[in-house]
């Protein structure tokens, strides 16, 4: 069995171009396919001072004797020296890497078991081709572990960018990938001293947790997100004038711009304003749009409880006899879970407006009259 060194230049050729075919589906490819792509991707010059043709025939040797290749024996010789068949099966490709020898299987499964202490290698040892696609990463998770120099920094907690830059060199690999590799590590983001953190929303905090603590009767505060900026700035002149009650006798201590679809991704910011809510209303458009971002944002946060404001949602069905019909087409979409809100008048109306692609804007109705 040939001694195999460290991959050349024209060896990863080579085995880029067959990975290639294998991954399109194909199970058998030409050596004159190969030889005269690599020789393109190379330059002449530099496959020939690569080794060129003779050096191109050892390196699909050693393709079969790994087993990523076998000869197509019926398919004919090609005549050059050393000759070699024609076509070749493709056998070793596992995903988008080639097959390991029994050899190289031993080695990464030792250096599994050799990880970090807290690393779990279960699921590594059970799947070889996912480690060698993670290996980097995981190795460089395990060698910070072992470092007590550099893995003293765990004491203090650090957002996930910057931890996953200290560890990965990568600030963005835990954002994109690393929430999968930690879960097969049995590690988490907790145990990495380290936090999500959340798109800013625009918000006014009209009474902090302070004020709650001196009244033991109010535990928790109402919160009003409003999707358009003209309504958002109408309240916000309104509660500078007079008191923060708009409907049901409820006061707003927490006002939020929703900035439409926006809201959805940042919602979670609300958690490091700090104070706790007792409800949470949402007023936007009535159209498919404004109300498919309450359905959306009652569906990604199901632990808390956010409702329409129904009676500002009625107020612009009161206020407005003629709505106009939609500027743009919408996406037509289920509105059950909104109209379940109302009762049976308003949902007759709303549903009214929708089916006849009519809308009303939450300019319809300005709070400056308040």
């Amino acid at each position: 069995m040939k001694k195999k060194g460290k991959s050349s230049l024209l060896n990863e050729q080579v085995r880029k171009v067959i990975e290639e075919v294998g991954e399109s589906g194909r199970k058998i490819i030409e050596i004159p396919y190969i030889l005269r792509t690599v020789e393109e991707r190379l330059g002449t010059a530099m496959f020939e001072l690569r080794g060129g043709y003779p050096k191109f025939a050892s390196v699909i040797e050693d393709f079969c004797e790994e087993g990523m290749l076998s000869p197509v024996k019926k398919s004919g010789r090609f005549y050059r020296n050393p000759p070699l068949a024609l076509k070749y099966r493709i056998r070793g490709i596992i995903g988008n890497r080639r097959s390991i020898s029994r050899e190289e299987e031993m080695i990464l499964r030792q250096e599994i078991v050799s990880l970090h202490p807290e690393i779990k290698k279960d699921y590594y040892l059970k799947h070889l081709e996912h480690y060698i696609e993670d290996r980097d990463y995981i190795l460089k998770l395990s060698n910070y572990l072992s470092d007590k120099d550099k893995n003293k920094s765990l004491q203090f907690r650090y957002t996930l960018n910057e931890r996953s830059y200290e560890i990965f060199n990568d600030e963005k690999y835990l954002t994109n990938q690393g929430e999968k590799l930690l879960k097969r590590l049995g590690l988490d983001f907790e145990k990495l001293n380290c936090f999500k953190t959340y798109e800013a929303f625009f918000y006014i905090l009209y009474k902090t947790q302070d004020e709650f603590a001196k009244n033991e009767h109010v535990k928790k505060g109402n919160v009003l997100i409003v999707e358009n900026k003209d309504t958002f700035m109408s309240i916000v002149k309104l509660f500078n004038r007079k008191q923060r009650i708009l409907a049901e006798g409820e006061e707003i201590d927490l006002l939020i711009y929703g900035e439409g679809k926006k809201i959805i991704n940042c919602f979670k910011f609300i958690d490091e304003i700090g104070v706790n809510y007792k409800r949470i209303y949402y007023y936007g458009d009535i159209d498919y749009e404004g109300i498919g971002i309450f359905q959306g944002l009652r569906k990604a946060y199901r632990d808390y409880n956010i409702i329409p404001y129904v009676k500002l949602y009625e107020k612009l069905v009161d206020t407005t006899e003629c709505p106009p019909y939609l500027k743009s087409k919408q996406e037509i979409i289920p509105v059950d879970e909104f109209l379940s809100f109302f009762d049976e008048y308003y949902r007759s109306k709303i549903l009214d407006i929708l089916e006849e692609g009519k809308y009303i804007p939450q300019e319809a109705f300005s709070f400056g009259k308040l």
